[in-house]
């Protein structure tokens, strides 16, 4: 599929549902944090692939929630790893969007906000 124009909502999902791997790259502009596509990725089912993020590696563990790559050779080994580990990766998919689920919606970062904002009072 090739296009050039962004896709977004439903059609991103079902892209990224029907992809076996999806790369997201963390440029410098969110590192050492993640960019939004770390949690869409998992939001919309897939399986995510992400250049590693000191912020996020300790909650978002790799091979058990996702994986992380940290170089070039790295990745085409973390590749040939997820398509010899294809039902782990089935496993890996379910476990962290129940994690997200649970954990990492906005409304959880809103939760934490108002007790903060209370706390101050």
């Amino acid at each position: 599929m090739s296009s050039t124009k962004p896709i977004y909502g439903k059609e991103l999902s079902e892209i990224v549902q029907d992809s076996f791997l999806n790369l997201n790259v963390i440029d410098r502009s969110n590192f050492p944090a993640v960019n939004m596509r770390f949690f869409e990725i998992i939001a919309a089912r897939g399986l995510e692939l992400c250049s590693a993020g000191p912020e996020i590696q300790g909650t978002f563990i790799d091979k058990a929630h996702l994986l992380y790559f940290t170089s070039q050779e790295n990745l085409a080994d973390t590749v040939q790893y997820a398509f010899n580990n294809k039902d782990k990766m089935e496993e890996i998919k379910k476990v962290s969007q129940q994690m997200l689920c649970e954990k990492h919606l906005y409304k959880h970062r809103v939760e934490t906000l108002i007790s903060l904002i209370s706390n101050l009072k």
